[in-house]
Order: C-alpha cells, then structure tokens, then sequence
C-alpha cells in the first residue's frame, strides 16, 4: 500500500521545468570555469597576479579608463587560458596522430603565450602612463 502511495504522489507532481536556456548557459559556465580553476594551476598564477595588479592600482588611484583596460586584459586571459583547456580536452578525445596532437597543443600553449605578454605590456604601459603623471 505504501507502494501505490509513494506511486501516486510522484505521478501527481508535475516534472521540473527545463530551465531556460539563459539560465543553463550561466550554469555551464560556472560548471566550465570550476572545472578550469581545478584542472590547471596556471589559473592560479593568474588570480595571484591579478591580486597583486588590483592592489596596486589601488594604491595608486588609476582612473576607470585604466580599470577598464585592466579589466579587459585580466578577462582576456583568462578567457585565453579556458580555451586552451578545451582544445587540449578536445585533443585527447581525438583520435590524431601524435605529431599532429602536439602540433595543436603547441599552437594554443603559443596563442597563450602572446596573449600573456600583450596582457603584461599593456598594464605596464597603464602602470607607467600614471607614475610619469
């Protein structure tokens, strides 16, 4: 009897609605960079440094113009460094050769690379525009 109880109340309830899709891509995302943040350490090394350039534009009082700029690298790489690590999820799902696999690999480790170091010379130059002010 029980049986046909439990049976009963689960038919009644209508099934969860499907989220909608807005709502599932946040949930992606966050599912995404939480799977990031634990795959590599090199998100930390950037958080780390990030910490350290928002301290110092703290203390330096930098106009939003320059936050903005700051913003834009820091989300740059951090976005450069996600895509890295679905290229690199997407190669060992791929059945290629190893030459061809480390081909891949080492174009995103360069596209990474360059980015990283427009990101460097780009708060530099904000850091340096506003200490010779």
């Amino acid at each position: 009897m029980l049986d046909l109880a439990t049976t009963i109340d689960s038919d009644s309830q209508p099934d969860t609605p499907a989220r909608p899709e807005w709502r599932q891509q946040l949930v992606d995302a966050e599912s995404g960079f939480r799977l990031g943040l634990r795959a590599d350490s090199t998100f930390f090394v950037d958080f780390f440094v990030a910490s350290g350039i928002v301290m110092a534009a703290c203390i330096l009082g930098i106009s939003w113009m320059a936050w903005a700029l700051l913003l834009l690298t820091g989300g740059v790489t951090v976005c450069i460094q996600l895509m890295r690590l679905g290229v690199r999820a997407l190669v060992r799902l791929l059945d290629l050769p190893r030459e061809d696999r480390e081909s891949l690999l080492s174009l995103t480790t360069a596209v990474v690379l360059t980015m990283n170091t427009i990101a460097i010379v780009t708060t530099a130059l904000v850091f340096a525009a506003h200490l010779t002010v």
